[in-house]
This record gives structure tokens, C-alpha cells and sequence, in this order.
């Protein structure tokens, strides 16, 4: 079984790159990840 990027462990704590990334390193508030698919651009 394969794990997706954002699934894996981003450090030792275990939390994921999703999680790990969604929060703002110097003040820990919430930020937003948006999803682009670049082949639905013309």
C-alpha cells in the first residue's frame, strides 16, 4: 500500500505534511491550501 505525499510524516511526531502545513510556523494560526489543476487551465 502506497503512501500519498500529504499522508506521510512530515516529523518524528507523526504529524502529516497536510496538517503540518496548514498551520503558520511563527504564530500558529490557520492557513488555507487551495488545489489547482493546471491541465483544467487553457
Amino acid at each position: 500500500m502506497s503512501c500519498s505525499p500529504w499522508e506521510a510524516a512530515a516529523e518524528p511526531a507523526g504529524t502529516t505534511f497536510l496538517d503540518y502545513f496548514q498551520h503558520d510556523r511563527d504564530t500558529g494560526q490557520p492557513k488555507g491550501i487551495i488545489a489547482i489543476h493546471l491541465k483544467d487551465i487553457p
